[in-house]
């Protein structure tokens, strides 16, 4: 992060345009926790899931290292409380496993509501990385969701080994009264878009119930 700034620029600014002290940021599928200290810097506190045990150890000393607030969860996330396989030798692309997955690892799996329940932090945005499994954790989040200002959310054809598309996930968010958009960080002004990026992995989708306080927002700056 230091060599390279911003990588995902547009997300990233976002973020630190929005975020403010105090606020909870939900970082799931956190790996080392590259967001997680972007948001910690900001003073947001953090929500981490990182359910891959050596890179979870990782994101524990990133915590310490960043001083970030918050908490760091090992686990994954999905629709059902209960245990999935792993991949563990993929680095950061490990993911739920599948039938053809040999080096794997058995974790611990609980649906958002049931994350946010348990550690009593309820995050205004979400950043989801989780390879292609983002319709199980969505469809888990049904408590969360409608209180949530933001999520971004990586969506680059991964769900396609689990049975999802990268449409399903976005007809899914419609269908909560979220609406996908770009960020334009010199004018801090949100631009409506028809469909999630393509071009690139991450989205941005906005809750529209919430839209007015959250272009209000990223203005007062």
């Amino acid at each position: 992060a230091y060599t390279c700034g911003l990588y995902d620029f547009e997300e990233m600014k976002f973020l630190i345009d929005y975020l403010r002290p105090g606020d909870i940021f939900g970082d799931f599928g956190a790996n080392v926790g590259v967001y997680t200290a972007l948001a910690g810097s900001l003073e947001a506190i953090v929500l981490a899931a990182e359910p891959v045990p050596d890179t979870f150890t990782r994101l524990q000393e990133n915590f310490r290292l960043n001083s970030v607030k918050g908490q760091a969860i090992r686990c994954g996330l999905s629709d059902f409380r209960g245990k999935l396989g792993f991949t563990s030798t993929l680095g950061g692309m490990n993911r739920v496993a599948t039938s053809v997955d040999t080096e794997t690892t058995e974790v611990n799996v609980l649906t958002v509501d049931e994350l946010v329940a348990e550690t009593n932090l309820q995050p205004k945005v979400v950043k989801i990385d989780v390879e292609g499994f983002e319709l199980p954790l969505l469809r888990g989040n049904t408590r969360l969701l409608p209180n949530l200002a933001a999520i971004i959310i990586e969506l680059n054809g991964s769900g396609k080994k689990y049975g999802y598309s990268d449409d399903d996930v976005h007809k899914f968010l419609i269908s909560s009264s979220f609406s996908c958009f770009d960020y334009l960080p010199r004018t801090r002004k949100l631009q409506p878009r028809n469909e999630y990026q393509q071009s690139k992995f991450n989205s941005l989708y906005i809750n529209l119930r919430m839209l007015d306080e959250i272009r209000l927002r990223l203005e007062e700056n």
